[in-house]
């Protein structure tokens, strides 16, 4: 919590630019505190207790950069509307698991985003950065410089960024993305992008599943013109299929044998376990009301 000698002596400093709150173990921003810096260019407030993007920063006249890292934000649906914002980190969040629709679009002017080593981050919407206007009009921001390493994506939709060919600086390697028809893309798209101006970039980008391509790279793929099956809705892999029925035939073969002869053999111990009684004959007689026994 800011205490209120705090907000008066920032209060007195109207040339303030740089104002790192970090490791202060703030829950919330009071919004008087930054309505009067009216030249605060870079904000600074990772390893906090946050569990929202402060509101109050919609309070800020000129905010550029802001580090929100390293909070205990867990996900991520709006966002205060920041059009001077041109550089945002969100970065080292360990319990950050998905920044959902329009989670990030009041961040109009955004040219660089780092969305670095969130350790269970496993979704982003495919308009999470999209601003939808007043009349519905939708606009994204013309990032130019993008990081998403080190997180837990699988997928991601090509209309997360309306131009790619505009990038400047990619990051993308240390995700376990999935070579499937949903990243088709990727190939066609994304990795031509990231080769031609970041080659050792896009030779870094590997699949991790299905399991028979895991490890196997996507500019390889993209180069080869690669088409990408679509998985099993349910998680099944037909194409281990004829190596599972070939495995149930050679059992099959090898239990017949033993199940027959386990038959056989029981046959035999249960007709000898009766022993023989004496033997009876019979006799009819012409009226057939005699019976003899011998």
């Amino acid at each position: 919590m800011i205490d209120h000698p705090t907000l008066i002596a920032l209060a007195n400093i109207p040339l303030l630019e740089y104002l790192d709150l970090s490791r202060t173990q703030l829950r919330d921003i009071p919004p008087s505190m930054l309505h009067t810096s009216n030249h605060l260019h870079v904000l600074n407030i990772s390893f906090n207790l946050f569990e929202d993007i402060p509101k109050a920063l919609e309070a800020t006249h000129e905010l550029q950069d802001l580090v929100i890292s390293g909070n205990i934000i867990q996900e991520i649906h709006s966002s205060p509307h920041v059009p001077s914002l041109v550089r945002l980190e969100l970065s080292s969040m360990p319990k950050l698991r998905k920044i959902g629709s329009r989670g990030l679009g009041n961040f109009t002017n955004l040219k660089e985003l780092v969305i670095y080593n969130n350790t269970h981050l496993f979704e982003i919407a495919d308009d999470a950065l999209v601003y939808e206007g007043e009349f519905n009009e939708k606009t994204w921001p013309e990032i130019k410089k993008l990081n998403i390493s080190y997180n837990k994506l699988a997928w991601l939709d090509s209309e997360f960024i309306a131009n790619w060919d505009k990038i400047e600086q990619f990051g993308f390697d240390e995700n376990p993305w999935v070579c499937d028809c949903q990243n088709q893309w990727f190939l066609y798209e994304l990795i031509p992008a990231i080769h031609k101006i970041q080659p050792e970039e896009a030779a870094k980008m590997k699949c991790q599943d299905p399991i028979e391509m895991r490890g196997i790279s996507m500019l390889t793929l993209s180069k080869d013109g690669a088409e990408m099956r679509c998985l099993d809705k349910y998680g099944h892999h037909p194409e281990n299929d004829g190596q599972v029925l070939f495995f149930l035939l050679i059992a099959m073969l090898f239990c017949v044998p033993i199940i027959v002869g386990s038959l056989m053999c029981y046959k035999r111990t249960y007709w000898r376990s009766f022993p023989s009684g004496p033997k009876c004959s019979y006799q009819r007689s012409g009226s057939l009301e005699t019976i003899y026994h011998q």
